[in-house]
């Protein structure tokens, strides 16, 4: 690959990683929050409800981010991933 495709793929990735990680920590803080909420209101629905609607989402937001981590690894050089 040449140098420019390599410099776009590496934006990409470093893009991509970062708003997956911002909507995964999102996600999952909307998540305990609801269930926070719940636990100090002593409402047993609003808990159920937070971990039905959200978990699965959440949990796909995890997978994708773990995917676009493992590509994003072999995109970038290796003195940037403190290789020896």
């Amino acid at each position: 690959m040449t140098s420019t495709v390599k410099l776009r793929a590496r934006t990409l990735c470093r893009r991509v990683f970062t708003g997956t990680l911002l909507l995964f920590l999102a996600m999952a803080c909307v998540l305990v929050g609801t269930q926070l909420v719940g636990v100090v209101l002593m409402q047993p629905g609003l808990v159920s409800w937070g971990s039905d609607v959200l978990l699965t989402p959440c949990i796909t937001a995890a997978v994708v981010f773990g995917v676009v981590a493992f590509v994003s690894a072999y995109v970038m050089p290796a003195e940037a991933a403190g290789g020896d």
